[in-house]
This record gives structure tokens, sequence and C-alpha cells, in this order.
């Protein structure tokens, strides 16, 4: 008897290490794969890659030159192309076009957040690739199309990373854009908490977080893309008049908006066409141009359809 329980306890303990080698094999295998991943994280393109002493030029003035422009997304075939171009400092530009010419890429070039695939994009003479990150995301107000908000307060979302903000300030900005309302609404107020991504607020307070951080930032140049599209009428002329009176007319404002409303805050037209030509010029010139081209199309479709021509 004592040798059968001496036999169970010894094939136990060697039977114990075999056992356990599926687990071990498991636990391997997703080690490898977490160390994989790793990888190629570290192995992407970083900000202001293989530049070792990123630019930090002491004043942004506002002055883009875009030269044989080339980008495309992975899998897209025909990229978004634009020849020379230069926006001098203190112009008001909208970027206009129809969905999907590649407006809003084209910000986010200007912005510095997307490397051109061909060409240059040069801020003050500067390659823009050549302008340590930091530096430049603090003197450009860049707002996207679609605002993401940290997990946090909304006091984090609006003052995280901006140094210098008191209380006094906070609140003017929030009251001139509108914001106080949501804080008033809250128990919590400038405490009210904000999930990931923005969950817990509507796409046009989160828009109005956005606008009101960029005023506190109080950026040199400014690049807004539809930064209206979730608002209501009375949010966005309100909105609006804030802009006016806080884009100064030595700086820079390059916009991108399907909302003529909008239209009054700038005095050039830069619209990007479907076969990837442009047209730029003034405002009252574009426009001429555009109802020119909607006549002659139409113009061209009843001659095609067999209608006659309508006299006005």
């Amino acid at each position: 008897m004592g040798g059968l329980i001496a036999c169970a306890i010894l094939s136990g303990r060697v039977l114990g290490p075999i056992a356990a080698l599926p687990g071990l094999i498991v636990q391997w295998a997703h080690a490898r794969a977490a160390l994989d991943s790793l990888e190629k994280v570290f192995a992407l393109q970083g900000d202001n890659h293989a530049v070792a002493l990123p630019l930090t030029p002491e004043h942004i003035h506002g002055e883009w030159r875009i030269e044989n422009l080339k980008f495309a997304y992975p899998g897209r075939p025909r990229p978004l192309t634009l020849p020379l171009t230069l926006i001098r400092p203190g112009e008001k530009v909208a970027i206009l076009g129809p969905i999907g010419a590649g407006k809003s890429t084209l910000l986010k070039l200007m912005a510095g957040l997307f490397a051109p695939g061909e060409g240059q994009v040069l801020l003050d003479g500067l390659d823009i690739q050549q302008i340590d990150r930091a530096h430049l995301s603090a003197r450009l107000g860049y707002l996207p199309q679609d605002v993401k908000l940290l997990a946090g307060t909304l006091r984090d979302n609006l003052t995280l990373g901006l140094g210098g903000v008191d209380e006094a300030a906070l609140l003017d900005a929030s009251r001139r854009i509108g914001l106080d309302q949501l804080i008033a609404s809250h128990p919590q107020g400038l405490d009210m908490p904000i999930f990931e991504g923005g969950n817990g607020v509507s796409g046009g307070q989160k828009q109005l977080i956005a606008l009101t951080r960029l005023l506190l930032s109080t950026p040199a140049a400014w690049l807004l893309d539809e930064p209206t599209a979730a608002m209501d009428e009375a949010t966005e002329q309100r909105s609006l008049a804030v802009l006016r009176q806080a884009i100064a007319p030595e700086q820079t404002l390059i916009l991108v908006t399907h909302k003529p409303v909008l239209l009054g805050l700038v005095d050039r037209f830069i619209v990007l066409l479907p076969g990837g030509g442009v047209i730029d010029g003034p405002k009252a010139t574009v426009l001429e141009r555009l109802r020119q081209s909607a006549a002659q199309a139409r113009t061209s479709q009843d001659m095609h359809s067999g209608k006659p021509e309508e006299t006005p």
C-alpha cells in the first residue's frame, strides 16, 4: 500500500510539468504576438522622422507654399494633386469642392499631420515636416471635422496641454462661445465627466468644446474643418461672431466648409475639382467662373436631352 501511494505521488510530480506545457505554449504564443505588434509600432515613422534636431521658429507668420503636392491613401487609385499654391500671411482662404475631393486631407497636410507622398508643404519657407511637432501644435489652431475628446473632465479637455490658463479666462471663453450653458446645466460644472472619444455629449457640444479650447490656445494661424457642421443656426451665428472677433487681420485663416454662411469669413477660394483640377482666385472671380460652368453644364444637358433652351 505504501509503495502504491509513493508511485502515485511520484507520477503526479513527474506528469505535472508535462500537463502545464499546453498552457505555457499558449502563453508563449500570446507573448510572441504582442512582441511582434510592438515591433511594428516602433517601426512606424513618427513625428519629424529622420530629423535629428527639429526646428523651433520663434514666430509663425502663416505663409504656406505648396509645391507639386501628391498624396494618396493606401488602396486609393486617384491621389490628391495640387500644383504650386501660395497662401500669404493674413489671407482668409476657403477650400471648397465636392465630397471626396481631398479638402480635409489637404488641411491635414497643411497642419503637418500627414507627410506628402511627393512634393513639399512649406510653412514660412520651412518644410513643415522639419518643424518640431509640439512647437507646431502649440502655434497652429487646427480644428478637425470629427472632434475627439479624451476621457476625463470637461476642464481637462479644455486646458490639457495649455499652460497658464486661469479660471477667469476659461469662463470668459466659455461664455463667449456659448459653452457656459452646458457648464451650468450639469451639477459638476467644469468637472463633469467626459468619456473616451466624447461619448456623453452631442456633436454640437463637442464642437463648442473644441472651439473654446482653440480660443484659449490663442493660435498664430487657424485651420478649421467644418467648424459648425453639427451646430444649430443660433449657436452657429454666435460662433461665427466669436471667430470674426478672435481671428486678427494679420492671422491666416484656412477654412474647409460646405456651408455658404461661413464664406463671409474668407476673401479667397481654392476649389478642388473631381478630375484633379483647381480653381484658385478671389471670391468674386471664382464664384463667377463657377456660375458660368454651371450654366454651360445646364445648356449642354438640355441640348443632349432635346429640350429647348429656356429663355431667361
